[in-house]
């Protein structure tokens, strides 16, 4: 006698989570993506772009993504035995929520910030400013760290010769930037260069 072979069923819950996963990783690609080759170069410091910027939106997010997986996630902790199991899924969730959060509506908020900022830049006058360096860094990610109003800010040195950088001193050099001043304090960087001082 044969046995009918069985249809694999995919429930509703699993296509939804198929679903979640195409989309952090088509977030994750993007964001990626736009980091390497759009992200403009900005140096600058100010808490409301910590506030405005990041955690507000990414805030939000967790708590738009807490109402929307609501039921998943009562369900998830009711399911968890003893107070550490729950505890870890509590973490558990609120890292993933965290971060698909950061890369959805943080990452919005940063493509509007960088676009405002662009545009307020391009309305200011181009300047040449000159800091003091303070360190090479040759491994991975080469940059070139300095002091820019009180902070030490860095820029990437690429990968086409960081090592003219591997055995020199710091403080023998200076960095010159040229830039316009964005919003809140933060300036575009349009290029720079390491010279001797």
């Amino acid at each position: 006698m044969k046995i009918p072979k069985q249809i694999p069923t995919i429930t509703a819950k699993k296509k939804t989570d198929n679903l979640h996963y195409r989309i952090v990783t088509a977030l994750m690609i993007v964001f990626v993506l736009y980091d390497i080759f759009i992200k403009p170069k900005t140096i600058g410091h100010d808490c409301r772009y910590s506030l405005f910027v990041l955690a507000l939106p990414t805030l939000t997010g967790v708590i738009v993504l807490g109402i929307y997986r609501r039921a998943f996630l009562l369900d998830a902790y009711r399911g968890g035995k003893g107070f550490l199991s729950k505890l870890f899924v509590v973490g558990f969730y609120l890292v993933q929520g965290l971060l698909f959060s950061y890369l959805s509506f943080g990452f919005v908020a940063d493509v509007a910030w960088d676009y405002l900022n662009k545009q307020k830049a391009a309305n200011n006058p181009t300047e040449k400013i000159y800091c003091k360096v303070t360190q090479f860094w040759t491994g991975k990610k080469p940059k070139v760290y300095f002091e820019f109003e009180n902070n030490i800010e860095a820029l990437d040195i690429g990968y086409s010769n960081p090592y003219r950088y591997d055995k020199v001193k710091p403080s023998d050099y200076k960095i010159e930037i040229t830039l316009s001043k964005g919003l809140w304090g933060y300036y575009i960087v349009k290029s720079w260069d390491v010279i001797k001082r």
